[in-house]
């Protein structure tokens, strides 16, 4: 706003003497001005007599016109009424430029953006094509990828493990298929085990031989 001469009238401040060039054709101040709802009655008034909003109007109508294809609006949408935001977005819309534009708000980015530079939690700057609802949905669909490769990733390393233990009942069935032959013991051993399962009786009495000779004759 501060590119305006407050001692001239609206007309003079946007048109500067002749006609107005917007994206490479020549249009009549009158009819320009009249995007940005000045009536004629309006468009002859000092710039110092202008409320803030009819002033914004002004800035932006000087600020859109002419030779430029680049433009850089900081905050564009403060304190404009909704006539004034209309006419703004449909003036950059129909902009053969550039317009470089730092906003919040959403709504009026959903109208006017092609592109956006987002500065991300990291610190980033992140470039996203469309506008605000499409920055959105990429970002869903961004954080849905990075859910499912977490999972995969959280299954991948659970697979070693039960590669593992599944592989161990194999092993022990591989174990149990095998002939179970008893060991086998020394010669000597299996005497001594005979022997004491069948021990040998003794008898205390003699001989029938030894009895008989003992009788008297």
């Amino acid at each position: 706003r501060t590119g305006l001469d407050p001692d001239k009238t609206v007309f003079e401040n946007v048109s500067e003497g002749g006609a107005v060039q917007i994206g490479g054709e020549l249009v009549e101040p009158r009819v320009y001005l009249e995007r940005f709802l000045f009536d004629a009655h309006q468009q002859r008034q000092k710039v110092s007599s202008l409320s803030g909003g009819e002033r914004a109007r002004a800035a932006l109508a000087k600020t859109l016109q002419g030779k430029k294809n680049l433009v850089l609006l900081d905050e564009p949408t403060n304190d404009l009424d909704v006539d004034t935001l209309g006419a703004l977005e449909q003036m950059l819309i129909d902009f053969a430029g550039s317009a470089l534009v730092v906003t919040h708000d959403r709504w009026f980015l959903d109208r006017i953006a092609s592109a956006l530079l987002v500065f991300e939690d990291d610190g980033k700057v992140t470039l996203y094509p469309g506008n605000y609802e499409t920055y959105r949905r990429l970002k869903k669909e961004q954080a849905a990828e990075g859910e499912r490769d977490a999972k995969a990733e959280a299954k991948a390393s659970v697979a070693p493990k039960a590669s593992a233990k599944a592989d161990a009942p194999e092993a022990n069935a591989a174990k149990s298929s095998k002939p179970f032959r008893r060991a086998s013991r020394p010669r000597s051993a299996r005497w001594a085990l005979s022997k004491r399962r069948c021990p040998i009786r003794t008898s205390t009495r003699k001989g029938p031989s030894a009895f008989a000779s003992s009788r008297p004759r």
